[in-house]
């Protein structure tokens, strides 16, 4: 920043010294040299203005240059780590989705030019990744970004292509024979040399997953009037009571587990499909008509069926009063 500064006092006292020193011929020649001196002061005064409006334009441009440059150097690191992080993922797109492609993702989900690529891309390997701590972190950062009336939804999807990941590593355990190898090691070591996937890690690991997103909407079913369309929701092993599901629409549901203790399913009458295997769902506070008669055709009590850590006690004797409970709330 250049400053402009004129000693004025000093200036004049200048002019006038010199003037007492000089020996006029006349008056007229007198005014002469000095309106000289001011013509050459005042020259001196606008060169230094337009020195100083140069040089403060250039700074200016100089700052807005290098701002320039650290956005196209930052736009060109984000480029390249985008860039990274699908390479990562595309390595092993299925089950084994690369985890540092997924943890690099993360960092692009909440800000920058990629942010909405960024999460829609994870939101489709959500669905992938068999690790449960890489899920919950990966999907903390996407749904935060996510408009709260569309969250819903989107766990929905994923809750869904959890359960085909579930269903291939099933097949993968069946197809593995030999003693089964437990589910502590997320890698078996083969003939070859090259690791394989452990598909009992696999299916414990989706589990967690599963009951993770099926925790993250609970509190908020609790609150709502109602969930409204719930189809093709997965929810296994966890705790749904007192949540008002009344004229909620849940064709292809999947109730595994769940316990429904109090629950309202009023006015219930979209539900083609809906799984309840391993839920007390005759512990629920009250039941459409329609949903009573299905319930009670395809998934009675069992002595067979393993109702899981949320529905223990249960009996023969308490099935049969509470399903005489709800046809009395029909009337």
């Amino acid at each position: 920043m250049v400053t402009l500064r004129v000693d004025r006092a000093g200036l004049r006292g200048d002019m006038n010294e010199f003037s007492s020193k000089l020996r006029w011929p006349n008056e007229s020649s007198q005014q002469i040299v000095l309106l000289v001196l001011a013509l050459l002061l005042f020259g001196s005064l606008i060169f230094q203005l337009v020195q100083f409006t140069t040089n403060s334009r250039i700074e200016r441009e100089t700052a807005r240059v290098q701002m320039t440059t650290a956005s196209i150097q930052a736009r060109a690191a984000e480029d390249v780590q985008w860039r990274e992080a699908l390479r990562m993922l595309a390595e092993n797109p299925t089950f084994q989705t690369s985890y540092s492609g997924a943890a690099l993702l993360t960092t692009f989900v909440r800000q920058g030019h990629y942010r909405d690529e960024a999460r829609t891309l994870a939101f489709y390997i959500l669905g992938k990744i068999g690790d449960a701590d890489t899920f919950e972190h990966l999907f903390d950062s996407a749904i935060e970004a996510t408009p709260e009336a569309e969250r819903v939804h989107v766990i929905i999807k994923i809750g869904q292509q959890l359960k085909n990941s579930y269903s291939g590593a099933e097949s993968e355990e069946k197809a593995l024979g030999g003693p089964p190898p437990g589910d502590q090691l997320p890698v078996l070591p083969s003939e070859g040399g090259k690791d394989l996937p452990n598909p009992y890690w696999l299916v414990s690991q989706i589990n967690q997953e599963v009951l993770f997103l099926c925790n993250y909407v609970a509190p908020g079913f609790r609150k709502a009037r109602s969930p409204g369309d719930l189809s093709g929701a997965v929810f296994w092993d966890c705790d749904l009571s007192g949540v008002n599901f009344s004229n909620t629409t849940i064709d292809n549901i999947d109730f595994g587990g769940v316990n429904l203790n109090n629950a309202n399913f009023s006015g219930v009458n979209s539900f083609t499909d809906s799984w309840w295997g391993g839920s007390a769902w005759w512990r629920a506070k009250n039941m459409s008509p329609e949903l009573l008669a299905y319930l009670t055709e395809k998934f009675p009590y069992s002595k067979k069926t393993n109702y899981g850590f949320y529905n223990s006690g249960i009996s023969e004797n308490e099935y049969h009063s509470d399903l005489t409970r709800l046809k009395q709330l029909e009337r």
